[in-house]
């Protein structure tokens, strides 16, 4: 069969079995040959052409050109100096001028050459994909692309609105888009403007949720104890199980490892610093400062400065209008509770007094003086407890075990042997866990939290925060305003020199 029209320049003809379209004058030409496609644009710079199994687009004027020549994937821009080629089985991204490869000043390139994660910014829209486990994400244009080729699963913004689809088994497609999986328990929902993706079963173990409830992006893995979430402006990171939360709920940070004791928050504009089990708390709930063990007490609740320790023989306590501006340290007598009014008692001889119904510390009844027992008033000098006040400022040391440096203006508290250090050196606080890895230290104006031995290092040197894990190969750290990503062993660094983002294989 042959047609042609020799005006409008449209001729079809089919010789074999094979048919061939051609339009000589406005450049299209779409013939087919073989089992192969042909379809080429020659005046405004389209051409695409299947000349076998692979696919060959090319544009000649503005510098796209696609090619697959094999069973791998070439994409390349000739002047702007984009190249994407993927060699082997592993994808390489990079960007070249005047034939010559040259790291990306404006914009991102990361390849990682192994299991099939791709993460590349071609121009001011980010693309990250995972080519073998079919999971594609990318941001072509101002509107996110979530793809899952194989196992049915495809999530893109084309505009404004969310189009998710799943070629088989349990599609559901609306404006507000859900599509959810019941068999092994995947659901991805957009309620609103806001999409929620959440993997739930029975156990809720070993399954992500990822919901960006409002305007702010929540990423948790409940089981293996991993919790990244922004819930509002302020980041929160947090591990649950093997204890270590960090958290940035509104202006303040808080950092707490609940099972091992020691937890660090900064709730309001006040410091807390707590050891839930093993009976060391630090907190400053409002301008005071105080400091308390489950068998111990240590309290700053109005200017004037007020510590006991119940059990273990000491008590110390200044109050304004009675002990003047200096300190008194004294032992229980007998005298009456200093909240229920009832007649208290000493223990034994080396243990403070205490009120017969509840277990707050005794006090006289003529003076807020802490009451101590009359035989042992002189105070006790064993187990190597020392607690004086100078001048204006406090200092507590325990001389024998576990030393303790003293200062003169800043309160110094430290116990050196359990890996528990809490100073005051300067006007700023420092707590340390030197032992079991986890150290928490403001030495100026900037948090630092590390752990040094199993690889997590969180620090803030200055105005910037840095994250490392040293040992196996990731290192996030924000050394200016531009944040730096890198994995030393196993290839991957990703930089932020200036305003604009570099990843390099090393």
């Amino acid at each position: 069969l042959t047609v042609s029209r020799a005006a409008k320049w449209l001729t079809v003809s089919r010789a074999s079995k094979w048919l061939t379209v051609s339009r000589a004058s406005k450049w299209l030409t779409v013939s087919r040959a073989s089992k192969w496609l042909t379809v080429s644009r020659a005046s405004k710079w389209l051409t695409v052409s299947r000349a076998s199994k692979w696919l060959t687009v090319s544009r000649a004027s503005k510098w796209l050109t696609v090619s697959r020549a094999s069973k791998w994937l070439t994409v390349s821009r000739a002047s702007k100096w984009l190249t994407v080629s993927r060699a082997s089985k592993w994808l390489t991204v990079s960007r070249a001028s005047s034939g010559s490869l040259r790291s990306c000043a404006k914009w991102l390139t990361v390849s990682r050459v192994s299991k099939w994660l791709t993460v590349s910014r071609v121009s001011k829209w980010l693309t990250v994909s995972r080519v073998s486990k079919w999971l594609t994400v990318s941001r072509v244009s101002k509107w996110l692309t979530v793809s899952r080729v194989s196992k049915w699963l495809t999530v893109s913004r084309v505009a404004k609105w969310l189009t998710v689809s799943r070629v088989a088994k349990w599609l559901t497609v609306s404006r507000w888009l859900t599509v959810s999986r019941v068999s092994k328990w995947l659901t991805v929902s957009r309620v609103s403007k806001w999409l929620t993706v959440s993997r739930v079963s029975k156990t809720v173990s070993k399954w992500l949720t990822v919901s960006r409830v409002s305007k702010w992006l929540t990423v948790s893995r409940v089981s293996k104890w991993l919790t990244v979430s922004r819930v509002s402006k302020w980041l929160t990171v947090s591990r649950v199980s093997k204890w270590l939360t960090v958290s940035r709920v509104s202006k303040w940070l808080t950092v707490s490892r609940v099972s091992k004791w020691l937890t660090v928050s900064r709730v309001s504009k006040w410091l807390t610093v707590s050891r839930v089990s093993k009976w060391l708390t630090v907190s400053r709930v409002s301008k005071w400062l105080t400091v308390s063990r489950v068998k111990w007490y240590v309290s700053r609740v109005s200017k004037w400065l007020t510590v006991s320790r119940v059990s273990k023989w000491l008590t110390v306590s200044r109050v304004s209008s009675v002990v003047s501006k200096w300190l008194t340290v004294s032992r229980a007598q007998v005298a009456h509770c200093e909240s229920c009014i009832k007649v208290a008692h000493c223990e034994s001889c080396i243990k403070v007094a205490h009120c017969e119904s509840c277990i707050k510390v005794a006090h006289c009844e003529s003076c807020i003086k802490v009451a101590h027992c009359e035989s042992c008033q002189s105070g006790r000098a064993s187990k190597w407890l020392t607690v004086s006040r100078a001048s204006k400022w406090l200092t507590v040391s325990r001389a024998s075990k576990w030393l303790t440096e003293s200062c003169t203006k800043w309160l110094t508290v430290s116990r050196a042997s359990k890996w528990l250090t809490v100073s005051r050196a300067s006007k700023w606080l420092t707590v340390s866990r030197a032992s079991k890895w986890l150290t928490v230290s403001r030495a100026s104006k900037w948090l630092t939290v590390s752990r040094a031995s199993k690889w997590l290092t969180v620090s803030r040197a200055s105005k910037w925060l840095t994250v490392s894990r040293v040992s196996k190969w990731l290192t996030v750290s924000r050394v200016s305003k531009w944040l730096t990503v890198s994995r030393a062993s196993k290839w991957l660094t990703v930089s932020r020199v200036s305003k604009w983002l570099t990843v390099s294989r090393l």
